[in-house]
C-alpha cells in the first residue's frame, strides 16, 4: 500500500543520515512489545485468587429490570483498588504498540526537520507524512488501550464505583462524562483517581495531573455535586464522590 512504498521510498534516508538512533529505537520498541505480551500472557497467583473472591462474592441481580434500577448499588462506599506499580505494569502492558507509533512519530518529525534544515524538501515531506501516520496509528491505539484498561480496572467493582486508574486526563473525563450520562438524578458514584503520591519526579510529572483534571471537569459541571473522600481503610482522599442532580 502507500504507506509499504513510502517506507521504501525513505529507508535508505533513515539509516543513511540517522542509523543508530532509528534503529536502536526499533529495538527498544520491540522487546517492549515482547514484554507487554509476556506480561499478559501470565496471571499471577494473587490474582487468580482475587477474580475467584469476586466471582464467588458478586451475587446476580434479581431480573435484568432491577440490574438497571437499583439506587443503593450507586451509593456504595469507596472501594479499595491496587495501585503504584500495578498501575504502571497495567498501562505498560496496554500502551506498548501505542508507546511504539509514539516513538516512530517523533523519530520522522525530528528527521523531517533534519532534512528541511538540509535543504531537501522533499524527503522533509515524505517524513512528515510517515510521521502523520504513526500519530494516527498512535491515537487509535491509544484509544484501544484506554478501553481496555477501564474494562480491567473496573470488572470487579459494582456500578457505583468508577476506577481511572492508567487513564490520560482527556481519557479520564470522557470515561467520566459516559458515566455521568448514563446515572440519574439522585445516584451516586465513587470516581477513584488516586492521590498523585506514586507518581515518579523523574517523568517530570510531579503534581496529582489525574484528580486535578477531574476536579477541574466537576467543577466546570453543571449537573453535579461532589466531594473528595477516601477508599476504604485509608484516610488521604484521592476519591471523588459524585452526586447526579
Amino acid at each position: 500500500g502507500p504507506l509499504a512504498s513510502d517506507e521504501d521510498a525513505v529507508a535508505s534516508i533513515v539509516t543513511r543520515y540517522f542509523p543508530a538512533p532509528y534503529w536502536f529505537t526499533s529495538s527498544v520498541a520491540a522487546k517492549a512489545q515482547s514484554s507487554a505480551a509476556a506480561a499478559a500472557a501470565t496471571v499471577t497467583k494473587e490474582q487468580q485468587a482475587r477474580r475467584a473472591e469476586a466471582a464467588v462474592n458478586e451475587a446476580p441481580p434479581a431480573s435484568v429490570d432491577d440490574a438497571g434500577d437499583d439506587d443503593d448499588a450507586w451509593s456504595d462506599l469507596p472501594t479499595w483498588v491496587a495501585t503504584g506499580s500495578d498501575v504502571s505494569r497495567l498501562y505498560q502492558r496496554h500502551r506498548a504498540e501505542a508507546i511504539k507509533e509514539c516513538i516512530a512519530r517523533n523519530r520522522m518529525f525530528a528527521m523531517s526537520t533534519e532534512a528541511y534544515l538540509r535543504g531537501d524538501k522533499v524527503t522533509a515531506t515524505k517524513l512528515s507524512k510517515l510521521g502523520k501516520v504513526h500519530a494516527e496509528r498512535a491515537k487509535k491505539l491509544h484509544r484501544e488501550a484506554m478501553l481496555a484498561i477501564v474494562e480491567q480496572r473496573n470488572a470487579t467493582l459494582g456500578k457505583g464505583q468508577l476506577d481511572l486508574h492508567g487513564l490520560h486526563r482527556s481519557e479520564a473525563v470522557v470515561v467520566l462524562q459516559d458515566r455521568l450520562a448514563s446515572m440519574k438524578p439522585g445516584q451516586t458514584v465513587n470516581v477513584i483517581v488516586g492521590t498523585g503520591h506514586h507518581t515518579h519526579k523523574s517523568s517530570g510529572n510531579t503534581s496529582a495531573r489525574l484528580p486535578s483534571a477531574v476536579r477541574a471537569f466537576l467543577d466546570k459541571a453543571s449537573d453535579v455535586r461532589y466531594k473528595e473522600v477516601s477508599q476504604a481503610g485509608d484516610s488521604m482522599g484521592g476519591t471523588f464522590r459524585v452526586t447526579k442532580t
